[in-house]
């Protein structure tokens, strides 16, 4: 079984969270806001993590010659 993280999609969650920035300023119902803004934190934190470690990555191909 693939981890979740595995099956993480970096440019699906960009769409996510452009649509959720989008609907949060629409939305009326305060419950529905907290579940929009929890999972946009969700995705943001995920995201960094993905680059985080594509950096990590770019820097164990890349030389260090400096």
């Amino acid at each position: 079984k693939m981890a979740q993280s595995d099956k993480f999609n970096y440019d699906e969650a960009i769409k996510k969270l452009e649509s959720f920035a989008e609907e949060i300023e629409n939305i009326s119902d305060i419950d529905l806001l907290a579940e929009r803004i929890k999972e946009a934190a969700s995705l943001v934190s995920r995201c960094k993590a993905k680059i985080t470690e594509i950096e990590k990555d770019i820097n164990d191909i890349l030389p260090t010659n400096e």
